[in-house]
């Protein structure tokens, strides 16, 4: 049985930053948030009814008598949900209930809630997973806590009301756009929290029961100082965050920074001073106590958990990690974007379009009236979704005489759509993986795609040769294994292949600073 991960977006927020260029809209009314989430609700109900999860999937071939599920061949089980936006945060009243029966629906895998219960909590929140929970009673969802759920909060949109009741919706882990706890330059970045709301709504998360935050901070921004960085780095670290994000400002077009920036109006630390301070932030959370495990991402580890390698007891965010990982993810929701099947996919972006695509679909609660998923095969799913080991990455068909249906059902909704090829998994496995400090398992991609790395990537040899004496890639884990030697042709000239024999291949610290150039080598 394979994990898969959720993705759910919601595209709200209270106002417009004046760096983003994300997929959101401000000042939306309550009548077409709660459209939105209704049509949310039903896409999510169509595409896991598609692999024999969910309600949807009572109706399929051969599962009126298995509690919904696709037979027990189905190969999936949630272990991560994560619910970005936007701000899910902003959301409110009817529409946190129908955030919560979309959590629901997901875990109860088809078996219908028992009525007799109260579920409403008061605010029409399913109570806690804790003990006989919905979490631990699903079949196709990871027990418990170990499902990582995970919601994005601006600061200045939390209250005790919505944290306690992400808890009883079963969302385990905060994740909080700070940026930084400088008020001026908050104010410059448009955003409607300042410092105080954070270390109040971080006590208050503390106080609801969440035992694993992540805070958001941002670098190279307007009036940002190497003193004022390394403030707010400090300031993360002595709230005692479990993890810490750390981005430097990207300009995106259409806004208001952008615009200030062609007009020759922002101002921006110079870009020594930005690779500065990102190596200042690498520094001071290793120190911390903190493991720097992706490009722009730290977290709590202890040094008995780095030594015994024991990756489960970090608090790295595991459903990101899927996505450095080339592991399957569903994403539902205006925009969203999936790798599920062997094909990368994306919705549509456009709300109104969404709206009308998934928002008159027939109500799948009712047993009656639900979702019509048609031209599935006896069988109950004309495709096993399988790992890459068996098949260098392509999706097998249990049946071969049957269409792909289900991947044809599935691409309701959907703008884009990419069936990959296997240089496209060779590739995606090796500029991902970059990503991650650990580096890729050389092992792991012959064993993956059944050719040797220097086998397949042949012209790049002296490439990566280059980069290893140049100091910008090493073939350690970065942990506490020796570093790679320095001397003259480690690839080439008199060093055998072999010295790569059972060990990695990874960007060093340097090496990060020229990341997109080094990566692009192996698309």
């Amino acid at each position: 049985m394979n994990n898969l991960g959720l993705y759910i977006h919601i595209p709200f927020c209270e106002r417009k930053c004046n760096y983003c260029g994300f997929l959101s809209f401000s000042d939306m009314d309550d009548e077409i948030k709660t459209k939105y989430m209704k049509a949310l609700r039903n896409e999510l109900i169509y595409r896991l009814g598609l692999l024999g999860i969910g309600s949807a999937a009572r109706k399929l071939p051969g599962s009126e008598n298995n509690n919904g599920r696709c037979h027990d061949d189905n190969p999936y089980i949630i272990d991560t949900v994560f619910i970005g936006g936007g701000t899910p945060s902003v959301l409110s009243g009817a529409e946190n209930a129908l955030l919560a029966d979309i959590l629901s629906e997901q875990g109860r895998n088809g078996v219908p809630a028992d009525k007799s219960a109260d579920t409403s909590s008061g605010t029409s929140v399913p109570p806690s997973p804790q003990g006989e929970g919905f979490l631990e009673k699903a079949g196709y969802f990871a027990q418990g806590e170990s499902t990582e759920i995970t919601i994005e909060a601006n600061p200045g949109t939390l209250t005790r009301e919505k944290l306690e009741g992400y808890r009883r919706m079963g969302i385990n882990r905060l994740s909080m756009g700070v940026q930084s706890f400088d008020d001026e330059i908050l104010k410059k970045l448009g955003r409607i929290h300042n410092a105080e709301m954070v270390y109040n709504n971080f006590s208050l998360a503390r106080e609801c029961g969440f035992n694993n935050i992540n805070l958001d901070l941002m670098f190279g921004l307007p009036g940002q100082s190497m003193e004022t960085w390394e403030k707010t780095l400090n300031e993360a670290i002595n709230l005692g965050a479990e993890h810490i994000s750390f981005y430097s400002l990207q300009l995106e077009e259409n806004t208001p920074f952008f615009k200030d920036f062609e007009a020759g109006s922002l101002e921006l630390p110079s870009d020594e001073l930005d690779r500065e301070m990102y190596h200042r932030a690498i520094a001071i959370l290793k120190e911390a106590g903190y493991h720097h495990y992706e490009i722009s991402n730290a977290a709590k580890i202890s040094a008995n958990t780095i030594k015994n390698c024991d990756l489960q007891n970090i608090y790295y965010c595991k459903h990101n990690y899927k996505y450095w990982s080339m592991e399957e993810y569903l994403g539902v929701g205006l925009g969203a974007s999936s790798f599920l099947g062997g094909a990368r996919f994306k919705n549509t972006d456009d709300l109104a379009e969404y709206i009308g695509i998934w928002g008159n679909i027939i109500d799948a609660t009712d047993d009656s009236k639900c979702v019509d998923i048609r031209n599935i095969s006896d069988s109950g799913c004309a495709i096993r979704f399988s790992g890459a080991q068996e098949n260098k990455g392509r999706v097998q068909n249990n049946n071969a005489e049957e269409p792909d249906s289900t991947m044809e059902l599935m691409k309701k909704g959907t703008v884009e759509w990419h069936d990959n090829k296997f240089h496209d998994f060779v590739s995606e496995f090796v500029f991902t993986g970059l990503r991650k400090t650990e580096g890729i398992d050389l092992n792991e991609f012959e064993e993956r795609y059944g050719v040797g790395f220097f086998e397949y990537f042949e012209s790049q040899k002296a490439y990566v040769d280059f980069c290893i004496r140049q100091g910008y890639m090493d073939t350690s884990s970065g942990t506490d294994v020796p570093p790679s030697p320095r001397g003259e042709g480690f690839l080439t000239g008199d060093h055998p292949d072999s010295l790569l024999a059972g060990g990695r291949l990874r960007l060093t610290e340097k090496g990060i600073d020229i990341s997109n150039s080094i990566m692009a080598e192996f698309v």
